[in-house]
Order: C-alpha cells, then sequence, then structure tokens
C-alpha cells in the first residue's frame, strides 16, 4: 500500500544514490567511466528505499536510523551486483570465458574488484550520513502523515 514514508524514502534514496555514484566518480582511477552506474543507483535507491525505509517507517528514530543505513548497504550491493552482471556479460559476448562457471567466477571477481574501488572515504561518508539521515527523515515524515 503506498504511503508518504515510501514515497519520501523511495525519491530520497534515489537522489542519494545519484549523489553518491557522482562522488564515486570522482575518486575513480584515470580512464575507468561510470557509464549508466548513476542511472542505475537511482533505480536501486527508488526500489530500496520503497521495499525497506519505506515499509519500516513508524518504528522509531532509533530503528530508522539502522534501517536507513541498511537500505543504503543493500542499494550499494545490488548496484555493486549489477554492474559486475553488466561487465561479465560484455566481456562473455566477446568470449573471453571459455564456459558459465568461468564467467560466474569472472562476476565474482569483478564484484570484488568494484568492491576495492567503493572504499573512496568521501563515498562511504556519503552513503552513511546519507542513510542515516534519509532514515531519520523517513520516519519523521511516516509519523507527520500517516
Amino acid at each position: 500500500m503506498p504511503t508518504a514514508a515510501k514515497l519520501f524514502a523511495a525519491l530520497g534514496f534515489a537522489a542519494l544514490g545519484w549523489l553518491a555514484a557522482a562522488v564515486l566518480g570522482q575518486g575513480l582511477p584515470e580512464g575507468m567511466v561510470l557509464g549508466l552506474v548513476p542511472e542505475g543507483a537511482m533505480v536501486a535507491g527508488l526500489l530500496c528505499g520503497w521495499r525497506i525505509a519505506g515499509r519500516e517507517a513508524g518504528r522509531g528514530y532509533g530503528t530508522a536510523v539502522g534501517t536507513g543505513v541498511r537500505t543504503g548497504a543493500v542499494m550499494v550491493a545490488v548496484v555493486l551486483f549489477g554492474v559486475a552482471v553488466w561487465a561479465m556479460l560484455e566481456a562473455s559476448m566477446r568470449r573471453q570465458y571459455p564456459g558459465p562457471f568461468e564467467a560466474l567466477m569472472g562476476m565474482v571477481q569483478l564484484m570484488l574488484k568494484y568492491g576495492r574501488l567503493m572504499g573512496y572515504a568521501p563515498f562511504i561518508g556519503v552513503m552513511g550520513v546519507g542513510s542515516a539521515v534519509l532514515g531519520l527523515l523517513t520516519e519523521k515524515v511516516g509519523r507527520r502523515w500517516s
């Protein structure tokens, strides 16, 4: 059922996803481009905000911070998985993998490689603080308009 908290969380985490991707783009090695990562992060934020943070609104402010951080972590994991799958599919179309098992193992290696790039301190700060604040604001919206 649509609620104000779900709508706010979805839009807020979509904006956070775009902002975090833009911040991450500043810390990437030279020659590496983001491509469609900001748009993918927005979609992941939209879905995770609606399904996780919006659904948990109304359980208290202490829980709201944890819910916001959990939503941000799931959002990062979804984007990381999506980027790794995309890169694996591109490599498999160029026949860089001898079989499907090697392609799946290559995808895991790509997730680890891209995960290390997310150790960029400003990115971690934006995601951590932004997720916690959005969790609190979602709780406030849920209490106000539900």
